[in-house]
């Protein structure tokens, strides 16, 4: 299969322009003037239970800032399974493995919890 129009060709420059612009200071001044009003709006919008998630998630994201995912694993943990030569690390995975589909298996195989009425819900 041939290379399609869209393929980038070695050399290739993708953004010849370079990074867009930046909002210029005076546009970012006058929407700044904005920010009580908008907040307003926002806190009013916690009323309306359609918009009330979408508002709270703006507001605290930007009141405490968004969470933060860690791109890398730190802990003794895991520096003590990089220190593991390969064949006791993949050994140490399928004992992990076993044990968890042991608790799944257990979860599964475990009667109904009791009803409201305290009789078994299992039939």
């Amino acid at each position: 299969m041939g290379r399609s129009s869209t393929t980038f060709k070695p050399g290739q420059i993708t953004n010849p322009k370079g990074r867009p612009p930046a909002i210029p200071p005076e546009i970012k001044a006058l929407a700044q003037t904005w920010t009580l009003p908008a907040v307003d709006a926002l806190g009013a919008a916690l009323k309306n239970s359609g918009e009330r998630v979408g508002a709270a998630t703006i507001l605290l994201a930007y009141g405490y800032g968004k969470p933060v995912q860690p791109t890398e694993f730190t802990g003794t943990v895991i520096h003590a399974l990089m220190a593991m030569p390969a064949n006791q690390r993949l050994e140490r995975a399928h004992s992990l493995i076993a044990r968890a589909q042991a608790l799944i298996a257990q979860q599964t195989t475990e009667p109904d919890p009791p009803t409201i009425d305290g009789e078994s819900g299992d039939g």
